[in-house]
């Protein structure tokens, strides 16, 4: 589907003093649900499918895998109609991306792999949109419902040896279906074997990817609807794992993507106030502001309106205008498209003016 975009770069200028691999999480956040209105529209996405790992991931995610007839796993979740069911037309106007200036124009030399389960699916549309169309970056995506990091091993291994890797994405929420994320008999593991696994896993695989010249980019997961419910907190221990990994490590950067789409306390929201240049399409909350859904009716995912039962939870299908999916990616992005223009920018330094030249005195 056409959607129209607020282009990356907009985002990064509003990020001043980012630099290539220190880049402040909160600003990168703040700026995504506070961008600016002067804005392009884009109508190719130019992001690509998702990939699912080499290894078997066992028992998919409750509400993200997919049920034995191929169709949506989360069909018969809670939904909310909110009247955001139809789409918006795009406005006309496009970008030149290659007038830019100050904008890579050798993509590869910038490649970005986004890897990460079914909440990194998504988003991948519009991370996609961001990196390939926004910032002019080489974009890999792999995803998969349900899958853990120690799924993506393989995987790591071929890109490692194949692809020279500029950024890193990881995007994991410590699922727990796969076979690599039980006990040698089979048997789960306890809570916090899980979170032990799960930041020895991911610090094993962002220490390989920093050796091999990438910075890694570890986005924050935003509350959950259930969290809020239940009273408890999984996002706040992953969040936790992200930030220790991440300070004892100089090419590794929490992006503290998940406060973009939470509210002003920072807590969970089904709506957020409509952006000036996003189409808006979830009515009016109580006190009569236009706003968009934020989240899937998992109360978990970005697809505002689901997927439903007659589609498959791909990425580039979700019929609905995905607000939640735009923000995140917009403030993960937006440090990422920074660094790589200042590197573009530190090594193409603009034409120098020429010195004046003052003319001579005319002699009699």
């Amino acid at each position: 589907m056409k959607r129209p975009l607020a282009t990356a770069l907009t985002a990064v200028l509003i990020l001043a003093g980012c630099s290539s691999t220190q880049t402040s999480a909160t600003d990168a956040a703040t700026s995504a649900s506070s961008l600016p209105a002067t804005t392009a529209a884009l109508t190719d996405t130019g992001s690509t499918g998702s990939d699912e790992p080499a290894t078997d991931t066992g028992n998919q995610e409750a509400g993200e895998g997919k049920d034995s007839d191929g169709t949506s796993g989360n069909s018969a979740v809670e939904n909310s109609d909110s009247g955001n069911s139809a789409t918006s037309s795009p406005p006309s106007s496009l970008v030149d991306l290659d007038a830019r200036s100050r904008t890579p124009d050798t993509p590869s030399r910038f490649t970005v792999a986004y890897y990460g389960d079914s909440l990194a699916a998504s988003a991948q549309e519009w991370v996609g949109t961001f990196i390939e169309r926004g910032g002019r970056l080489e974009f890999r995506p792999g995803t998969f419902p349900g899958s853990a990091v120690c799924d993506w091993y393989p995987r790591f291994d071929e890109d490692l040896a194949t692809l020279d890797l500029w950024a890193v994405v990881l995007f994991f929420t410590n699922n727990t279906f796969s076979p690599c994320m039980k006990n040698a008999d089979g048997s789960d593991l306890t809570e916090q074997e899980a979170i032990d696994k799960f930041h020895a896993d991911l610090g094993d695989v962002i220490d390989r990817f920093i050796d091999a010249g990438a910075t890694v980019y570890l986005p924050t997961i935003p509350t959950s609807r259930g969290e809020l419910v239940l009273g408890i907190n999984p996002s706040e221990q992953l969040n936790a794992v992200f930030a220790d990994l991440a300070s004892s490590r100089d090419h590794a950067v929490v992006v503290d993507a998940g406060r973009a789409v939470l509210d002003a306390d920072g807590n969970y929201a089904e709506t957020l106030p409509c952006l000036p240049y996003e189409p808006c399409t979830g009515g009016v909350n109580a006190d009569g502001v236009p706003v968009n859904l934020v989240r899937e009716p998992d109360g978990v995912h970005f697809c505002s309106g689901g997927y439903g039962p007659d589609v498959p939870i791909e990425t580039d299908t979700c019929p609905t205008w995905s607000s939640g999916a735009f923000r995140y990616a917009g403030a993960l992005t937006a440090p990422i498209i920074a660094a790589a223009q200042a590197e573009w920018v530190a090594d193409n330094p603009p034409s120098a003016v020429p010195d004046q030249v003052v003319p001579a005195e005319p002699t009699n």
